[in-house]
């Protein structure tokens, strides 16, 4: 008889900060994975909050979020390693622009064959037969709920500057949703996005050091001490970020099994 082990790995950071970007990536490495949207998890647009001041429809705020059905459905996942047949992804259909270089091809198959060879070495005598499923939860407000971040064995945090947040927002054109499409007003990332990025992550420290803080006072933080951070400005680090990721979720397998 087989056993099963489920790592899952977190991957939050503000919209269009690079959280995607990284999970399909890393996909491609780690067998057995799934790529898992909280995105998949607004609420219809009937039920969705509506902004005081600009009155329109707000899309990223916790409410705006089934976050009962989205815990549910991790837990779940923590356990089987695996989304239901019957499980379908709206947000697998939207588009984004990815990072294409020969060298990264070249990465892809070296941290393969290193986490399959860890994977291997972890199997003892006694248990010959283990399977590994691999779930990556690409969330904006992936660590806003103390529940859920106890469902996530590694976690990432993905920064990027306002303004590079900004422009590459600017050059999404449309959102799938379960109803049809979603695009933002003009002053929707001004209004909207950034701002509520800033209140949802205030109290987050990203690590121990408090230069790294989003916003917020030292006495009211949230330090979760185990994040990994990394800086997507530009994407000559990304090679760099994508292998530290592997080696992360490596470390957590030598010490954890």
């Amino acid at each position: 008889m087989s056993s099963k082990r489920v790592v899952t790995i977190g991957i939050g950071g503000a919209s269009c900060s690079g959280k995607t970007t990284l999970a399909k990536w890393l996909l491609k490495i780690l067998p057995n994975s799934t790529l898992f949207y909280q995105d998949d998890f607004f609420k219809l647009q009937n039920d969705l909050p509506i902004d005081p001041i600009t009155k329109y429809v707000d899309w990223d705020c916790p409410d705006a979020i089934n976050f009962p059905l989205f815990l549910s459905t991790l837990k779940n996942l923590h356990q089987v390693g695996k989304l239901p047949t019957t499980f379908v992804s709206n947000e697998v259909n939207n588009i984004y622009k990815d990072i294409e270089r020969d060298e990264l091809d070249e990465l892809v198959k070296r941290l393969s064959l290193r986490i399959n060879e860890v994977l291997s070495a972890s199997v003892g005598s006694d248990d010959k037969n283990i399977e590994w499923y691999f779930v990556l939860v690409d969330g904006f407000l992936l660590y806003y709920d103390p529940e859920i971040i106890k469902e996530l064995d590694v976690k990432f945090f993905i920064k990027a500057d306002r303004e590079i947040i900004k422009e590459r927002r600017k050059e999404r054109t449309s959102y799938i949703t379960v109803e049809g499409y979603f695009e933002d007003p003009p002053d929707y990332f001004d209004k909207i996005v950034w701002p509520n990025y800033i209140k949802f992550h205030k109290n987050l420290s990203l690590n121990e050091q408090s230069s790294d803080l989003i916003d917020g006072e030292k006495n009211e933080l949230v330090v979760i001490e185990d994040m990994v951070v990394f800086d997507s400005n530009h994407d000559g680090i990304f090679g760099a970020n994508l292998e530290n990721a592997v080696e992360t979720v490596i470390r957590f397998i030598e010490k954890k099994w």
